[in-house]
């Protein structure tokens, strides 16, 4: 399905795409929107990384906004709701206001009546409903990205009751859940009553295998050459030996090794510091022998 086939976007969505060089659809985003998100259909998308998501939930958000209504993005991490809200601040060229919220749980953040999309996280979220945000009666359409979430035994009991409440206070609410690792996409599909978009396909296709030689063996019994380099050894550098003839012993450091004896005793010190008959010995010896 080629962009120009899209309908229901706001004027200059289009020619935005094709700046950014979406000529057409991945097979997911033209199943989805078959099933009818420009339209305010609901959808749950499990779809591969790389394969299209984003794209699902920027279709969905906007043909809202173009009908009038306000868009919500649900993250689970501030660092992705700053990204996401970076990438979305691209539709402000063509008159979509954005905003994002992550902190100050108590606030209501009521300067986001004016905004048409807006980025937050679950967590936000759930104290935007709490405590009684006005605005969010107005949402027409809610994405919930990384939904699988849901199943997290921390915070996935946050997410699970902030979409039911969001649905609660706006029942024709558009729903729209990304994942890439979900397991039970059906299961979540018949809660959020939404369509489910559940396949394997990516824009590049991935194959596991076992690299062994200068060859790949694929599982499915395929095989790859690949060319492997032969690495050049390095010659050992010749080490030169050397012999070291030992010097022998003089008379100081032979009383060099002789410990010191703890402090405090006096005979054993004066003992110690007397000449040994080797030390006079080797004082009165000639340096050269004689006969």
């Amino acid at each position: 399905m080629n962009v120009e086939e899209l309908s229901g976007l706001p004027p200059g969505a289009l020619e935005h795409f094709r700046n950014e060089g979406i000529e057409a659809l991945y097979p997911p985003q033209a199943e989805a929107v078959e099933s009818g998100i420009l339209e305010g259909e609901s959808l749950v998308a499990a779809v591969p990384t790389a394969s299209g998501k984003t794209m699902i939930a920027a279709l969905s958000m906007l043909s809202a906004v173009q009908r009038g209504g306000k868009a919500l993005y649900i993250v689970p991490l501030r660092a992705l709701a700053s990204e996401k809200k970076a990438e979305f601040d691209a539709y402000e060229e063509f008159g979509v206001t954005t905003g994002v919220t992550t902190g100050n749980y108590e606030s209501t953040d009521e300067w986001l009546a004016t905004k048409d999309l807006i980025v937050a996280t679950s967590e936000k979220v759930d104290s935007l409903v709490r405590n009684g945000a006005d605005w969010l009666s107005d949402l027409t359409c809610v994405v919930s990205d990384e939904v699988h979430l849901i199943d997290d035994r921390n915070r996935g009991p946050t997410l699970e009751v902030t979409l039911a409440k969001l649905r609660e206070l706006n029942p024709g609410l558009q729903t729209v859940a990304l994942s890439a690792t979900v397991g039970n996409a059906d299961e979540i599909a018949d809660w959020l009553e939404a369509d489910l978009v559940d396949t394997d396909w990516r824009p590049i296709d991935l194959q596991m295998g076992v690299h062994y030689g200068n060859a790949l063996e694929f599982h499915d019994g395929s095989t790859r050459e690949v060319p492997v380099e032969a690495r050049r050894s390095k010659k050992p550098r010749s080490s030169e030996t050397s012999c070291r003839r030992e010097a022998p012993r003089s008379c100081s450091s032979a009383r060099a090794g002789t410990p010191k004896p703890p402090r405090g005793d006096s005979r054993r010190s004066r003992v110690a510091n007397s000449p040994t008959r080797n030390d006079r010995n080797c004082r009165n010896s000639p340096t050269t022998s004689g006969t």
